[in-house]
């Protein structure tokens, strides 16, 4: 396993919810009682899936949004102290309950299907500007709220302008690491992912050294592959940031900081299980070797793998210690 900044903290920020899951043998027709072969109680919500994932890893992790109360809040916080994801600084809504997801995982084919209900107020920008930053190494940010992500984003990235002029006493502008092709020496990266199809959700982009966009979305904005996904996109970001584009079983694309294309062929286990968390697997995978210091290609290909293992398995826990064993194949 990769050692070199493992022992930074990786902050997640959006949400955790509690997944209520039913593996049933088949997805049920409109009207139809159907007995689910087994349910499962498991935590949701994409920032929080990406935190278990990236602890399993390895990594120290830390979760941060609003959560409820009541055994549904008590369940996804234990889940978070049984994998050592630190949460001290969630802000709770006592006459809220947690967010839940009501799922029906297809297991002839692994899809799944999502009704989701909440309540619960989202996480501000007071409630984020009161965390000391010089704590982590790289922010994640589940793209929403826009109006007030984006003020949380801003005050990571003046935070870090702020740390490069203390080091270097000028204001270097940019992030001459991303120029590189890589994040090896970025002191704290930020990444923001773009999945729901809000329009407003586009204010966040330009902010990001690396932006994670979803299949839905990039089809949602008129493109039709990774590839033009990534490439578009290019020109709603910064200059050097990097770009990232999943499209379920056909792969990903990525464009590094100087707008080189990289696509990676996805890495499909011998039977597809359970696909739900695929693309937050991605996405950990993702921050997991860059922040390590991997280039774009191998961080890419690194993802397309470990997403492919977990839509093998049920559940996360299966890919406990999957960096020791798996070296990133080079294209």
């Amino acid at each position: 396993m990769s050692t070199a900044n493992d022992s930074c903290r990786i902050l997640s920020v959006g949400l955790l919810c509690l997944d209520i899951v039913n593996l049933c043998d088949h997805y049920p027709a409109e009207d139809e009682d159907l007995r689910a072969k087994d349910q499962q109680w498991r935590s949701g919500g994409n920032a929080g899936n990406s935190a278990i994932v990236l602890s399993l890893l390895g990594r120290q992790c830390e979760f941060v949004g609003t959560l409820g109360c009541g055994m549904e809040t008590d369940f996804a916080v234990a889940l978070l102290d049984r994998f050592g994801i630190a949460h001290d600084h969630c802000v709770h809504h006592q006459a809220c309950r947690l967010p839940t997801s009501y799922i029906v995982l297809n297991t002839s084919n692994g899809s799944r299907t999502i009704v989701h209900y909440r309540n619960l107020p989202e996480l501000t920008f007071e409630d984020f500007s009161s965390l000391d930053l010089s704590q982590y190494c790289w922010v994640h940010f589940e793209g929403r709220n826009p109006h007030e992500y984006s003020k949380m984003v801003n005050q990571v990235v003046a935070y870090r302008k702020q740390l490069q002029i203390q080091h270097t006493g000028r204001d270097g502008g940019g992030s001459p690491e991303l120029s590189a092709g890589n994040l090896r020496r970025v002191r704290l990266g930020v990444s923001v992912e773009m999945e729901k199809t809000k329009p407003e959700l586009a204010a966040l982009m330009p902010l990001a050294d690396v932006l994670l966009v979803s299949k839905e979305y990039a089809q949602h904005q008129g493109y039709h592959s990774m590839e033009e996904a990534v490439i578009q996109f290019r020109s709603k970001t910064k200059k050097d940031a990097i770009v990232v584009c999943a499209w379920g079983e056909k792969g990903a694309a990525a464009s590094d900081s100087e707008g080189k294309v990289y696509r990676c062929e996805a890495f499909a286990p011998p039977q597809v299980l359970d696909t739900l968390g695929a693309g937050d697997t991605f996405n950990a995978g993702l921050i997991h070797r860059l922040s390590l210091g991997s280039t774009v290609e191998e961080a890419l290909t690194f993802a397309c793998r470990l997403a492919g293992a977990k839509c093998g398995m049920l559940g996360y826990e299966g890919l406990k210690d999957f960096d020791s064993v798996q070296t990133p194949a080079r294209f």
